[in-house]
């Protein structure tokens, strides 16, 4: 049943590649998708007569126009802290048409003219229009600060619809906007990330898992999931049923943004084992970066550092 559904296309490429191993053997099934997309404040656009931004130009222009920090207004928001900040990083990267590393085995190439270029973008941004203290912004707090209609702009993953929507946490229920990711000056891409179901080898209902995890990424659950906007399936179906689209409790703005960042994806991190001390290592470059150091010499500092620890691991 899993591998018809393969074949008829509901899963979409992303979701078959990321199951699937350099041997070309899926170890799980498919569930959902986290796209980067642009979460913004219509009134505060309104009020300077601005249309969302369509490259990453306009919305550096756009988040300078909006930031009004005498009225508690920041004119964007970002992950600023170090580990968390990185998935903002290789966003804006994505936009130089480049990735984190190549090739098999990996190469780094968070030190290219490219990389430093995404960098100084990051440092520009979060230092020029977001709100002090930027360093210890997580997405949480980067949610918080958004929903209560101090920030014009929030760049993240898709999942915080609900919670913007929702009177009784947010302040700006009906004026969000959702739309796909500025492009860069070199490519147009949403980074994504996803989750699967799979099950453990010594697990002692192996079949009773399997028909749960077949129930799970299915494509009723996977409807369900969408209305809610509890996530985005690797199922295209969902998407496009109008049946399943005119049961939404979010606005279908949010489900038009998920359909728009499909077929623009690429992969937001490495797929590295040691993902988490990159994440530390190319994190720690960032955060510096909004305390004024230099973002050519940071990257390069960072990848230097990192190198080893991705040799060694590729070593086994």
């Amino acid at each position: 049943m899993y591998r018809d559904h393969t074949t008829d296309g509901d899963i979409s490429k992303p979701g078959i590649d990321y199951a699937t191993t350099s041997e070309g053997k899926i170890t799980s099934l498919p569930l959902l998708v986290d796209y980067f997309i642009l979460y913004y404040n219509k009134e505060l656009f309104a009020k300077k007569n601005l249309a969302p931004p369509k490259t990453l130009d306009e919305m550096y222009d756009a988040a300078v126009k909006l930031n009004d920090p005498d009225n508690g207004i920041s004119g964007y928001v970002g992950r600023g802290l170090r580990n968390a900040n990185v998935v903002l990083y290789t966003q804006y990267l994505s936009g130089w048409g480049q990735q984190t590393t190549t090739g098999t085995p990996p190469r780094l190439l968070t030190d290219t003219p490219d990389a430093v270029a995404a960098a100084e973008y990051y440092k520009k941004i979060l230092t020029t229009a977001a709100p002090k203290g930027v360093t210890g912004f997580n997405w949480n707090e980067c949610q918080g600060l958004f929903v209560q209609g101090r920030a014009a702009m929030w760049l993240d993953g898709i999942g915080f619809a609900p919670p913007a929507e929702d009177k009784t946490k947010s302040r700006i229920v009906g004026k969000v906007g959702y739309t796909v990711p500025p492009a860069g000056p070199k490519a147009h891409h949403s980074v994504f990330f996803g989750g699967g179901a799979a099950i453990p080898a010594a697990s002692t209902k192996k079949e009773a898992a399997y028909m749960a995890s077949l129930w799970m990424t299915g494509r009723e659950m996977c409807s369900r999931m969408l209305q809610t906007g509890g996530g985005v399936p690797f199922r295209s179906a969902p998407l496009k049923d109008p049946k399943v689209l005119a049961q939404l409790t979010i606005p279908k703005e949010w489900a038009d943004a998920a359909a728009g960042c499909a077929p623009i994806s690429m992969p937001g991190l490495p797929v590295i084992v040691p993902v988490t001390q990159f994440r530390d290592t190319i994190g720690t470059a960032l955060t510096n970066l909004l305390g004024g150091a230099d973002a050519a010499s940071e990257m390069k500092r960072a990848t230097a550092e990192f190198k080893p620890i991705l040799d060694k691991s590729e070593q086994g």
